[in-house]
């Protein structure tokens, strides 16, 4: 106590010397006022020990050192009785659990376990002091209750709404039922030549049945169906299609959409960000054999050649440890799309287009010419092209059933410098893994990482899609842990069956001329294909329709399943898929 009363607390180290039998003596050492420091500590104690979570601190020994006044309540028995005993005494445990306390204090590793204590469950963190280990214990029991009160009556619901769903659907089946029985009795009683018959069978019930079906059949049939099967990947669906009907050299034409885009970004001056190159990329030694497989395939048969990445060499390629091998395609590359949009948008008008925005059609009627009605008026025309995508809102059902809407979404990071981005992707090339349900990414022109995929097959937007974008991101990139989201969007493509693009006409219910073209299916490769789809549908309304009917040739089925139950069984058919990718 100082002399104006005040009390101050000070730490000395030292010796006493010349002790007398009264207490008196002589101190030589060194002291210091060490209030600030102590009170500080005691404040923190006191935190600490009103804190829910129950802490602890054992020392090397494992006796107990510390604990608060949880750890109290949760042990039994209070501070007094509790410090220096040994923790197993204390708080008895399993081998596997006492094994964690001891490799996080042997090996000097935080370490977070579950434990029961009694009829309660805890997370246990542990982190390694100088002088022992510092625990927490959270109780978890409420918490974990909860969650499975919430994922019953998630349950719950889901099974209400697949019963509801499941009644609305059998009505509907009966109905297609019927009707698939009244059109294919038609078909087949119009003529009695075999190949027409088996044609006519094909048209009426594959498309119908699809994929919900096992058909037993004549060799003749069975072999046109495998030539018209949906295979998988994409340009090469459609090259491969027609090779098997010796149109394979006029699609290899569709390889002239990329030109075509680098001609229009030339010769209208858009400014759009271009940069070559595309990485394709396996996520295992399965997938690595596959793809190597098919950039041989696409080299001998159509000359396109791609350079193989073997995977001692990826690390030069990309700095993530997700992928095993790769492809370049050095023709390919990635552009800024919406201001390569309004550059084309810009070249349009001033070839004098006329682009009216906000004026959605609200309805089509057919004929000649052709009516297209809009809230504010009407647009009659001798021709018409729908290229809508999946967003025609009803103006065509017949096309609405060939595509599916599927959602994809991207994240965008804060500004990583140009030496962060350059490391990640030395090429600077677009990114593309090879899974069924995938990911791309690409760093942007001002050095950000744009990271799409996160696909929704359900149309329903991802709950909390910021975050769990950057988890996928960091699935891929683990240095990027930490950096910030700036900006996330999304959209639909439209995905058809076979991932071919589908290009037509819209049949006439009478009969009359087929003026409605239609362009649609892209299929997530609409930024260049769309452009060449726009030449050759411009060529066929001119008159001159051998490029475009190609495309207009090749077979696409119905997506299974009817209005109720298609969104139902893609989703549930796209969670097989993901599971594949996991499996490698």
């Amino acid at each position: 106590m100082r002399p104006d009363r005040s009390v101050r607390r000070v730490i000395g180290r030292g010796l006493v010397v010349g002790l007398t039998a009264d207490g008196g003596g002589s101190f030589i050492g060194v002291a210091y006022d060490a209030t600030e420091q102590l009170d500080t500590r005691d404040r923190l104690e006191q935190v600490l020990r009103t804190m829910s979570d129950a802490l602890v601190s054992v020392h090397s020994d494992w006796g107990i050192a510390w604990l608060n006044t949880e750890a109290e309540r949760l042990l039994g028995r209070p501070a007094a009785d509790l410090v220096g005993v040994p923790l197993w005494e204390a708080l008895p445990e399993t081998a596997v659990v006492a094994e964690h306390y001891r490799r996080a204090m042997e090996l000097g590793q935080p370490a977070t376990f579950e434990q029961h204590v009694g009829s309660r469950t805890y997370e246990v963190r542990a982190w390694p002091q100088p002088e022992g280990l510092a625990l927490s214990l959270l109780d978890l029991t409420d918490r974990r209750f909860a969650e499975q009160e919430r994922e019953r009556a998630s349950q719950e619901r889901e099974q209400a709404v697949v019963e509801r769903e499941r009644a609305y659907g059998e009505a509907e089946a009966a109905t297609l039922r019927m009707a698939l029985l009244s059109d294919a009795t038609a078909r087949l009683s119009a003529s009695l030549e075999p190949q027409q018959v088996l044609q006519a069978l094909a048209d009426t019930v594959v498309p119908a049945l699809g994929a919900w079906i096992a058909v037993v059949m004549p060799t003749e049939l069975a072999g046109f169906l495998r030539e018209d099967a949906p295979a998988d990947g994409d340009l090469q669906v459609v090259l491969a299609r027609h090779s098997q009907s010796g149109r394979g050299a006029e699609l290899v034409e569709a390889l002239e959409a990329l030109d075509l885009l680098r001609e229009r970004i030339r010769r209208h001056a858009i400014d759009c960000e271009w940069r070559d190159g595309y990485l394709g990329l396996a996520t295992s030694p399965g997938k690595g054999a596959a793809l190597a497989r098919w950039a041989d395939g696409m080299q001998a048969r159509y000359g396109f050649e791609l350079q193989r990445i073997a995977p001692q060499d990826m690390g030069s390629w990309i700095a993530s440890p997700r992928f095993h091998s790769g492809v370049l395609d050095p023709r390919s590359g990635h552009l800024h799309p919406l201001k390569y949009a309004r550059g084309l948008a810009r070249a349009a008008a001033q070839a004098g287009v006329r682009i009216h925005e906000h004026s959605a059609v609200l309805s089509l009627t057919q004929g000649t010419p052709v009516c297209l009605r809009t809230a504010a008026g009407e647009v009659r025309a001798a021709r018409a092209l729908l290229a809508g995508n999946v967003y025609l809102e009803g103006l065509a059902p017949a096309l609405a059933a060939r595509v599916m809407p599927v959602g994809t979404y991207i994240a965008c990071t804060e500004a990583l410098g140009q030496a962060r981005a350059d490391a990640l992707i030395p090429s600077r090339a677009a990114v593309c893994d090879t899974n069924l349900v995938l990911d791309y990414f690409r760093t942007t022109h001002d050095h950000r990482m744009l990271y799409g995929g996160r696909v929704s097959y359900s149309t329903r937007t991802p709950r909390r899609l910021a975050q769990s974008m950057q988890a996928r991101m960091v699935q891929t990139f683990p240095q990027l842990a930490g950096v910030a989201i700036d900006y996330t969007w999304g959209g639909f493509v439209d995905i058809t069956m076979n991932r071919a693009p589908d290009f037509g006409r819209l049949p006439h219910p009478t009969g009359a001329p087929d003026n409605i073209y239609y362009l649609q299916g892209f299929s997530g490769h609409g930024l260049a294909l769309s452009g060449l789809a726009g030449v050759l549908v411009a060529e066929a309304m001119a008159g001159d329709a051998q490029r475009f009917d190609v495309y207009a040739r090749l077979r696409h089925r119905r997506f299974p399943g009817g209005r109720l139950m298609r969104t139902p069984a893609l989703v549930l058919g796209m969670a097989w898929a993901r599971l594949r990718d996991m499996l490698g």
